[in-house]
């Protein structure tokens, strides 16, 4: 199995987030990428338990921050929850980086694709345009609508690595956030399509779970 080690990106502590803080307990923010947020919160609260760090107390924000935008605000806060290993430059820059965990991804499929399982293979040939219709993969007549992320979107970027052919692939629907890509999947718009993601975010509709994970 094909697995990815998650990635805790660490920028410089900022100290006194918030003002009004009592001195004895720093509050420190952990921001970043969405996705990851539960395993980030997981792992501060065992944190914050340990002997040694009684003078600050962690604090993982909700939402997402964009990974360049994270990495290069790092030296006022904690910047975790992301994708991607650190480029050389952004090492270059004293930045560091801790393995976490593990997030697993999927393909998943709009509310009127009536086939219920593909190969990888199958799925290759999908995405660089060898199947265009459903029905040559045991669905419906219908054309195969290709959604996508960004280019440089932690996951499409691990599929370019591990699957190279997905480096041809050309998205008809693009989107910058997982949510966008379920709601496009349960709105009549995306009724043929397929898309990936991570698992949790796509559970609705997924039908194949990839053998590698995201990043966090």
């Amino acid at each position: 199995m094909v697995r990815f080690t998650a990635i805790f990106w660490v920028g410089i502590i900022f100290l006194g987030l918030f003002g009004g803080v009592a001195a004895a307990q720093e509050r420190q923010i952990v921001a970043g990428a969405g996705p990851s947020e539960e395993i980030c919160k997981l792992f501060f609260t065992k944190f914050n338990e340990l002997e040694g760090v009684e003078d600050y107390r962690f604090f993982v924000m909700e939402g997402s921050i964009k990974h360049n935008g994270g990495i290069l605000n790092s030296n006022k806060y904690l910047f975790g929850r992301t994708g991607r290993p650190l480029k050389e430059e952004e090492k270059a820059l004293g930045k560091k980086e801790i393995f976490l965990g593990q997030v697993p991804i999927a393909f998943a499929k709009g509310l009127e694709v009536n086939v219920s399982k593909l190969t990888m293979e199958q799925i290759e040939k999908i995405f660089t345009g060898q199947i265009k219709n459903w029905q040559d993969v045991g669905g419906q007549d219908a054309a195969i609508l290709l959604v996508g992320r960004e280019p440089t979107e932690a996951l499409f970027l691990a599929l370019k690595e591990e699957y190279p052919s997905f480096k041809e692939v050309q998205f008809e629907k693009t989107f910058n956030r997982d949510d966008e890509v379920t709601q496009f999947l349960s709105s009549p718009y995306g009724r043929h399509a397929i898309a990936f993601g991570q698992s949790l975010t796509l559970a609705k509709s997924i039908f194949y779970r990839l053998l590698i994970s995201r990043r966090v």
